[in-house]
């Protein structure tokens, strides 16, 4: 029989502590440890909600994975991003002409 604690320890090498950290900060968490238990529970609602089974489970992580990518972007730079990306990414990309609106 397994004993219940309130808490679980896990050691983690200064690196990766300082990870932790910082992408709690940027996350908007005060406490890491708050990050962490987000974390955990994203990951169950995400089991529960699309289990593996699942025919769209493949794009619902695909479309995770985006929002996750996305959190990281600072929002300076997404005040950058045109507005008008979507109708003219080729011209942004590749310089071909811009579409008008």
């Amino acid at each position: 029989m397994i004993a219940r604690n309130p808490e679980i320890s896990v050691p983690l090498s200064d690196d990766l502590r300082a990870f932790v950290e910082g992408e709690s900060q940027r996350a908007g968490f005060d406490d890491p440890s708050e990050y962490i238990r987000s974390l955990i529970e994203d990951v169950r609602r995400r089991r529960v909600l699309e289990p593996a089974s699942s025919p769209t489970s493949g794009a619902s992580s695909v479309l995770q994975l985006a929002r996750d990518i996305a959190a990281t972007v600072p929002d300076e730079e997404w005040q950058r991003v045109p507005a008008d990306l979507a109708a003219n990414f080729d011209h942004y990309n590749y310089g071909a002409p811009r579409v008008p609106e």
